[in-house]
């Protein structure tokens, strides 16, 4: 025998919340129309679940409401960063990246000296304030 048309059989609660969000096929929501037809009990129970159904969607409106604003009142900025946002993580990671290796290879460079290099020193040998003996075509 149907179940939908034993009178101590109820459907669940399930189904009776599915059949509230319009969620069953035909066939299942005509048994339901049935047997909310001939219980009382279950009308009501349908009846309540409808209740709480339309508040949460008046909740849920409410909060997208107050959304809104704060979505709009965001700068142009905040837009840009959020379009970009992707982008500049990898962007913000290889400039670190670089910096880090410019600075390794500045502290593992050796110090400079002036010493028997550049100008300094050239002139100090044709002026003969070189400590060596400096010899060259005609000395």
């Amino acid at each position: 025998m149907n179940r939908v048309l034993q009178p101590d059989v109820h459907p669940d609660a399930e189904s009776l919340n599915a059949f509230v969000e319009r969620a069953l096929p035909q066939p299942e929501r005509a048994q339901i129309v049935a047997h909310l037809g001939g219980c009382a009990r279950c009308r009501e129970v349908v009846f309540l679940a409808q209740a709480a159904a339309e508040t949460d969607a008046a909740l849920v409106a409410a909060v997208k409401t107050e959304l809104l604003p704060a979505e709009s009142s965001r700068t142009w900025w905040w837009a840009a960063f959020a379009n970009w946002r992707i982008a500049l993580v990898p962007a913000a990671a290889l400039a670190t990246a670089a910096g880090l290796l410019i600075w390794v290879q500045m502290k593992s460079a050796p110090p400079r000296s002036d010493r028997g290099t550049g100008i300094a020193s050239i002139s100090d040998a044709f002026s003969g304030r070189a400590s060596g003996p400096v010899s060259g075509p005609g000395c």
